[in-house]
């Protein structure tokens, strides 16, 4: 898109509408992202050109003292920025965010703005996906769980292995996975739950409910360091840092969450969010149209219970023999 096209402020107004993806900081709360979304948002559009103030129509004279009337147009100062204040303000923006990462949390958040914020909703009734990539460290357990903490407890952990964190993990997916289908209320030894199991990952009949892991799986291991890659609905910060701790007490040892970082949701990505530096009214726009690319009609409302996210098809033939060998479902 030509530069030119962006030194007008009204023309821009009108392209900031649609769905966009930002990358928001560590140490820094949701609502402080979108007050910096909106405060740099306005920063561009009012240092560009503006419309000129509306011009007041004045008429003297009088009739009665046969008088001839004169018209003439004197500048408005209830439409003057000097009076007013500055001609786009935050208040101004319809800004929407889909997730809500936690303090303590960076990665992709989902934003809607203009006559797209109130899709907002929709999106989220869609149940979609979230994949996290949380990194922790043995030997420490913190009063909140996460490497800001307070520490409270040291440990020993030359003994834990990847084997070790593989079975742990393993058990707890498939724990999860069983509840999958409970927030359905399907029968876990019926026929339903067998063929529901054989099409994929399962999302559950309501928005909320307890948060369900559909997958996990360790991508590094250094100790005492690892990163978990985990594939959830429903979850919250607090939820992930406390899993972290409770795979360190299953390895007889103590965990703490030292990053937690979002690098999926729905098909957004890492790779389509916007940077800190990127926030600006050029970089959304062009991050709106390639967001456009991305959504489909299914994603606001979803024809099957199916989730059709490509990272939670990829282990649903494992999980079927998983639970055939544990009995709970028997075709």
């Amino acid at each position: 898109m030509p530069l030119y096209e962006f030194r007008y402020a009204p023309y821009v107004w009108r392209l900031l509408n649609g769905v966009f993806c930002v990358y928001k900081p560590h140490n820094k709360s949701i609502q402080s992202t979108r007050r910096s979304l909106l405060s740099k948002l306005c920063d561009d559009l009012n240092a560009m050109e503006c419309r000129p103030a509306r011009e007041l129509v004045h008429i003297s004279g009088q009739l009665s003292s046969g008088e001839s009337l004169t018209v003439e147009t004197k500048p408005s100062f209830a439409d003057n920025p000097l009076v007013v204040g500055q001609r786009y303000q935050p208040q101004d923006i319809s800004l929407t965010i889909a997730n809500n990462p936690g303090f303590f949390a960076s990665g992709v958040v989902i934003a809607f703005i203009g006559k797209a914020a109130k899709k907002m909703y929709d999106f989220q009734r869609g149940q979609h996906l979230r994949v996290y990539e949380i990194k922790g460290r043995f030997g420490f357990a913190t009063n909140n769980f996460r490497s800001d903490g307070r520490i409270v407890e040291k440990s020993r952990f030359k003994h834990v292995t990847d084997v070790h964190i593989g079975r742990v993990i393993s058990k707890i997916q498939a724990s999860h996975q069983t509840l999958m289908f409970k927030t359905m209320g399907v029968d876990l030894k019926s026929e339903e739950a067998y063929e529901m199991a054989a099409k994929g990952m399962i999302r559950p009949a309501i928005r909320k409910t307890t948060p369900v892991i559909y997958g996990i799986r360790l991508t590094d291991f250094s100790s005492p360091d690892f990163t978990l890659e985990v594939q959830c609905i429903n979850e919250f910060d607090e939820f992930l840092v406390g899993l972290i701790h409770e795979i360190g007490l299953k390895l007889r040892t103590s965990a703490m969450c030292t990053r937690l970082r979002v690098i999926r949701y729905g098909p957004f990505t890492v790779e389509n969010s916007l940077l800190l530096k990127h926030w600006t009214c050029e970089h959304i726009i062009d991050n709106i149209q390639t967001c456009e690319q991305l959504l489909k009609p299914q994603f606001f409302e979803p024809l099957s219970p199916v989730l059709s996210d490509p990272t939670a098809l990829s282990d649903h033939e494992i999980f079927l023999e998983t639970l055939k060998k544990s009995g709970e479902i028997i075709k």
